[in-house]
C-alpha cells in the first residue's frame, strides 16, 4: 500500500545508515537490503558470528545460552533474542532464557501459572502483551505493550509498564494476554534498536524481509544460529549457506488487493441488477397478492415491523427469510421496490410505507 501512496505524494529515501557506526556492517545491511545475502553471511562468517549447528534445537539452545551470556553484567532489554519461527518455539526459547536467570538468581521463588503454555510468570520477568487489555476504569493496554513482573500475588500479578509508572493488575483470563518477552518474533522486534542481538533462523519462514529486519536491530553486532537440517540433506550438503541465501533472497512481500486488476464476473448480467429487479419477479408472480382491502390516508404513513412468527413462502407474499432473499443488499432493494404495493409479509428491517 505506501508504495501506492508514494506515487501521489512528496517521500523522502533513506539511503545512508545510521544505528550502526561500524562500516562494514553498513555494507552487509546494504547487500542484504539489495538482495545479496551471500555478501552479507560472508562477513558475519569471517567475524565468528554466523554459528551453524547440525539441528534445530541445537541451534536454539546455542542461541539461548549465547543470549544469557551478552544479558550477565548488561541490561536484559539490550540484547534482543529474535526468531521467525512459529508460537511454540517461541515459547520454548522464553522457557528457557527464563530458566537460565532464575540460575543465576535474577527471580522471585513464586511462580503463577499462565494459562496456554508451559511456564509460569516470576517476579522480575519480562513480559509482553498479545492482545489489548481494558482494566475498569483506566486507559487500555495495547497489544504489543512491554513491561515487567514486579510482584506475585495468590492469583494475579502486577505488571510494571515500560516506558512509564503505571502499573496495571491481572488475574483470571486477563492472563491469557500475557507471554514472556526474552524471545520475539521477528515481526513484534520491527523498529526496536539494541546494543546486541542473537538471531536464530534459517527455517521455511526465512525470507528477504524477515532477514533484514533480524540484521539491523543491533548496533554492534548481531549473532545468526542456523540448523545444518534447516538446509540440508540431515545436515550434510555441503551447499548449506548457498541455499541460505537463496532463502534469503525469497520475497514474502504482501501485496493490498487494489495492486491486482478487478476481473469481470461472467456470471453477472443486466437482469441482475437491482435496479431491474421488477424485470426479474416475472416467474414468481405467484408469490404475490393483491394490495389489501385496508387503505389508510394519504398525509399518513405506517411501517412495517417484523412480525416474530412469520408465515411460510407460499403463494400469500414473499418472505423475505427464504435462502433466495438471504443477500441483505438484495432484500434491501427487493423491500424498496415491493413497498408501494404492500406485498411484503416479513422483512428483516422496517420499510416505510407511503400511501
Amino acid at each position: 500500500m505506501f508504495d501506492r501512496l508514494a506515487r501521489h505524494a512528496p517521500t523522502v529515501e533513506l539511503a545512508d545508515i545510521h544505528r550502526t557506526k561500524n562500516p562494514a556492517d553498513q555494507r552487509a545491511w546494504q547487500a542484504l537490503r539489495a538482495g545479496e545475502p551471500e555478501r552479507a553471511m560472508a562477513h558475519y562468517a569471517s567475524r565468528g558470528q554466523l554459528h551453524l549447528s547440525d539441528t534445530r534445537d541445537q541451534a536454539a539452545e546455542q542461541a539461548v545460552q549465547t543470549w544469557a551470556t551478552l544479558t550477565n553484567g548488561r541490561d536484559i532489554r539490550e540484547v534482543a533474542l529474535i526468531a521467525d519461527a512459529a508460537n511454540t518455539e517461541i515459547d520454548r526459547l522464553n522457557a528457557r532464557a527464563q530458566h537460565l536467570r532464575a540460575e543465576r538468581g535474577e527471580l522471585g521463588h513464586r511462580e503463577l501459572p499462565l494459562p496456554g503454555v508451559h511456564y509460569g510468570l516470576r517476579e522480575g520477568d519480562l513480559i509482553a502483551f498479545t492482545a489489548q487489555h481494558r482494566p475498569p476504569g483506566q486507559p487500555r493496554v495495547e497489544n504489543g505493550t512491554r513491561g515487567q513482573v514486579s510482584a506475585i500475588h495468590e492469583r494475579r500479578v502486577t505488571v510494571s509498564l515500560d516506558g512509564s509508572q503505571r502499573k496495571v493488575q491481572l488475574a483470571g483470563e486477563d492472563l491469557d494476554s500475557l507471554r514472556l518477552a526474552y524471545a520475539q518474533h521477528v515481526y513484534r522486534q520491527q523498529g526496536a534498536t539494541v546494543e546486541r542481538s542473537v538471531v536464530l533462523t534459517g527455517g521455511w519462514q526465512t525470507s528477504k524481509e524477515t532477514v533484514y529486519v533480524e540484521a539491523t536491530r543491533a548496533r554492534h553486532g548481531t549473532d545468526w544460529f542456523i540448523a545444518r537440517d534447516d538446509l540440508g540433506t540431515e545436515g550434510q550438503d555441503a551447499a548449506c549457506i548457498r541455499r541460505l541465501a537463496q532463502q534469503m533472497c525469497n520475497s514474502r512481500a504482501q501485496t493490498p488487493s487494489l495492486a491486482h486488476p478487478e476481473l469481470p464476473d461472467p456470471g453477472w448480467a443486466p437482469s441482475r441488477s437491482p435496479l431491474r429487479l421488477r424485470s426479474t419477479l416475472s416467474p414468481t408472480r405467484w408469490l404475490t397478492r393483491p394490495p389489501p382491502r385496508y387503505t389508510q390516508p394519504r398525509h399518513q404513513s405506517r411501517t412495517l415491523s417484523p412480525c416474530p412468527i412469520a408465515p411460510s413462502p407460499g403463494p400469500g407474499g414473499f418472505d423475505l427469510r427464504d435462502p433466495i432473499w438471504y443477500d441483505a443488499a438484495l432484500a434491501h432493494n427487493l423491500a424498496h421496490r415491493l413497498r408501494a404495493e404492500r406485498r411484503i409479509l416479513w422483512a428483516p428491517f422496517e420499510v416505510p410505507i407511503v400511501r
